[in-house]
């Protein structure tokens, strides 16, 4: 029984007819011992204990010890479906938002996020959760309504939402539908939302967000009089997008506007200062309607206010009239930074200098400790003139022509925490870096400096934690020794042959190997001997043709192997740490005694892009979910895919497969994908007893079927299917679908057929083609039912959550 649904009455009912009580012993041990035990032993893996009232009430202490976790944990406790796509996972840790993203508790599926949020409810413990989806499949959108529809208003649980949609997601949604769902069950509750790539506009006014961060997205409405952060990052896709600073509202303390957000000037829309904000970041916005007058007279009353403590002016001027006008801002800008006197707040500043006619004068800011200079024009003289505060921790002299290093190291202030130089043709015969002496460096980036050779000069304080040395030309490091404490090292797009056993610490847990020219590997220990505890590696684009080549640490989680030369896997096991396995585009021909170790954790595996014409040869584990098989010459469904009881997505597009007469003894998959095959005969069939079929999408597009019914894919057990892509399969007349609808599953609602040639959106020639769904439906969705009046003028009409669906190519998810 959920925690939600136990009312007092019931409680009190419980504790007459029983006097069981479930104390014990752990419960006696000191509160201050109790709190560090139910720390190592982390929330995720207590929620059945939060689900248990009785349990608890019985064991105070313990519960004390609960309640402050999840206290301390305030703001990155986090349901986040990319937990089934480990480097989905990776790659979000590494993207900056609005949202905390170090030391997350991340809850392992959303009924866990669900009985967390009851339990605060229940102990009126005041917190912040967030939902983080990726959207790749349109059964994830499915799942989100799910948990949208047992999200709660009590205003005890605040909500922090981080939606992105996949380049791979093929369908255009009516997202409106996720705001309407969202605004009816918790709108007053959801603080942060984090949105990426979303193409439909949507209106967000009646959410009372805070903080609002929308990257690559269609133009959105939104409310601002709540707002205190807003990072404007609008698509190109959808066209340049407008904003007044008129309508910044007071409460406002963070402000970016990126280089496709046009300012809107004119005397209704000029203002000379943001008072409360402490973040600015304008870009090329202010140059296209604002005068360089008025560009100034903005910045000059923002810094009177006396709360800015960021500013970032990083203009790209994309013509000689912006220019001039570019150069005009950046000397008036800069002559009022170093005029201006009240900047002791000023820690951050980032700045694009364009001519050298003016240069900061940074000891003016006393209190600097993050610092960003691009240099535009070759003008690498620039950066020499300037003259760096001790203050300053963080520091990025990316893109600034810098040639010879040694006339800036010695300038750079000895406390750094994290040091930039990118893109710079640095010649390392002028110096030898000594980075040892910044004896608090974490963070080291010298992406595509021309290193070479010279990398073994190279001296690293043991501080380091995170080292780029791609795109650097360098061929070995047999010689090189890294850091004590390095934990992540990129040396991608290199000139590397072979890795054996190298000077890497135990710390190091990501190394990223990308387009080298490796053949030979071996991290199985450094070079003293000692096990690597590497996590993460990536291999992809090299020269490997022989899996038995590589020697892996055991402790890996996600190993890529993709586009190298490995033909075949024979009498190979893989290490049962793996979660995540790609070895895509290898043109590998046969597998064969492929196993995974006990107790495999493997979720994700990739072997797409293949020529495997047989999978008899590799066993998979039980734990495995996402299974893709897609671009290969598989000419019938593999029998090791029949009885995996935990897979959910199953991708065999783009395959030889004729005859798909096929028996699954799971109910789990939720997506299934036989696309672009040659499918003529179609006989899938599914467990016939509960637990049901948990399938929800069924794509067939672009196959050569003549005949679809229910017997086809035994659709009388379907009872969570939505979505059925039947689109291109030219023997397939649309009087047949029509009959098809009518004996069709309750729950279909997208029944994919109908097809159009578009015009690209650039005017040019024939573009996607789309398919749409030939069922009408009266009602769409869960919020159709119990609706608010102040919903019904949306939902009166058919609004059918998926609008379109591109069918031009297929899925590679």
């Amino acid at each position: 029984m959920s925690l939600s649904s136990v009312s007092k009455s019931q409680r009190d009912s419980d504790s007459d007819i029983s006097k069981t009580t479930y104390k014990i012993s752990l419960d006696l041990y000191p509160q201050e011992i109790l709190d560090e035990i139910v720390k190592l032993a982390g929330l995720e893996n207590l929620i059945q204990l939060i689900s248990s009232i009785q349990f608890l009430e019985d064991n105070t202490r313990l519960q004390n010890s609960i309640d402050k976790l999840i206290l301390q944990y305030d703001g990155r406790i986090q349901y986040n479906n990319r937990i089934k796509r480990p480097s989905f996972m990776h790659m979000y840790l590494r993207t900056p938002s609005f949202i905390e993203k170090k030391n997350l508790l991340l809850l392992r599926n959303y009924l866990h996020f669900i009985s967390l949020q009851d339990y605060c409810i229940y102990r009126k413990i005041k917190t912040t959760l967030t939902i983080a989806y990726y959207f790749w499949t349109f059964a994830e959108v499915v799942n989100l309504f799910d948990l949208m529809d047992k999200l709660s208003s009590s205003g005890i649980v605040h909500y922090q939402v981080d939606f992105e949609f996949g380049q791979e997601f093929l369908y255009l949604i009516d997202f409106q539908q996720i705001i309407d769902q969202l605004e009816w069950k918790c709108g007053q509750t959801v603080k942060t939302m984090i949105l990426t790539n979303c193409q439909k506009q949507s209106n967000m006014c009646r959410l009372d967000l805070q903080n609002l961060w929308l990257t690559d997205c269609a133009v959105m409405k939104f409310r601002k009089e709540c707002l205190v952060k807003l990072h404007l990052s609008p698509s190109f896709r959808s066209g340049k997008d407008t904003f007044s600073l008129k309508f910044i509202p007071p409460s406002m303390e963070y402000l970016y506007l990126n280089n496709n957000v046009t300012i809107l000037g004119g005397d209704d829309n000029i203002v000379y200062s943001l008072p409360s904000l402490k973040s600015m970041n304008l870009d090329d916005g202010l140059l296209e309607h604002w005068s360089v007058t008025d560009i100034v007279k903005l910045f000059k009353g923002t810094l009177s206010a006396g709360h800015l403590e960021r500013i970032s002016y990083t203009p790209s001027p994309h013509s000689s009239t912006r220019e001039t006008k570019a150069y005009s801002v950046e000397h008036e800008v800069i002559e009022l930074l170093n005029q201006h006197q009240q900047l002791k707040i000023l820690h951050s500043l980032h700045l694009t200098l364009f001519s050298g006619r003016s240069i900061p004068h940074l000891w003016n800011l006393p209190n600097l400790t993050e610092l960003s200079i691009s240099v535009v024009n070759n003008e690498s003289k620039i950066i020499n003139r300037l003259e760096f505060p001790q203050t300053v921790r963080d520091l990025n002299l990316n893109y600034c022509n810098i040639e010879d290093l040694s006339i800036l190291f010695d300038k750079f202030p000895l406390g750094l925490q994290k040091l930039n130089l990118a893109d710079n043709s640095i010649n390392w015969s002028l110096i030898t870096p000594n980075f040892a002496k910044f004896e608090k460096l974490k963070y080291l980036r010298l992406f595509n400096t021309h290193i070479g050779s010279n990398i073994i000069n190279f001296t690293f304080p043991d501080s380091l934690e995170q080292l780029s040395l791609e795109v650097n030309q360098i061929e070995s490091i047999d010689e090189v020794k890294f850091p004590k404490n390095l934990i992540n090292l990129g040396i991608g797009s290199n000139k590397l042959k072979t890795i054996y056993k190298p000077r890497f610490p135990q710390t190091i847990k990501t190394v990223h190997l990308t387009e080298n020219l490796l053949k030979k590997v071996d991290l199985s220990t450094n070079d003293r001997g000692q096990p690597l505890q590497i996590e993460i590696l990536y291999l992809n684009y090299n020269r490997l043709n022989d899996i038995k080549s590589l020697k892996l640490p055991t402790t890996l989680k996600i190993l890529n192997l993709n586009s190298c030369f490995i033909r075949t896997i024979e009498d190979y096991e893989f290490a049962p740490s793996i979660e995540e396995l790609s070895i895509m585009g290898c043109n590998l021909l046969s597998i064969d005694k492929v196993t995974f170790g006990a107790g495999s954790k493997l979720k994700y595996c990739c072997l797409s892009q293949n020529e495997i014409s047989k999978l008899n040869g590799i066993s998979f584990p039980q734990s495995v979910e996402n299974i893709n098989l897609s671009r290969n010459r598989l000419t019938q469904i593999p029998q090791c895919l029949q009885c995996l009881q935990n897979v959910k997505y199953l991708n065999l597009s783009t395959n030889k497969i004729r005859s798909a007469a096929y028996k699954f003894q799971t109910s789990s998959i939720e997506t299934l994908d036989l696309s672009y095959n040659s499918i003529k005969k179609l006989r899938l069939r599914f467990p016939r007893h509960p637990p049901y079929s948990n399938l929800v999408s069924l794509n067939l597009s672009w196959n050569e079927l003549s005949h679809f019914d229910n017997f086809s894919i035994d659709g009388n057990v379907h009872v969570h299917i939505l979505e059925i892509d039947l689109s291109c399969n030219k023997n397939l007349s649309i009087q047949s679908i029509k009959e098809y609808e009518k004996f069709a599953p309750p729950t279909l609602q997208y029944l994919m057929f109908e097809t159009i040639n578009n015009k690209n959106i650039y005017g040019g020639p024939i573009g996607y083609k789309y398919a749409y769904t030939c069922i009408k439906k009266e009602a769409e969705f869960k919020i159709i039912q119990g609706t608010p009046k102040q919903y019904k003028s949306r939902v009166d009409q058919f609004r059918p959550l998926l609008i379109r669906k591109k069918i031009d190519y297929p899925s590679v998810s």
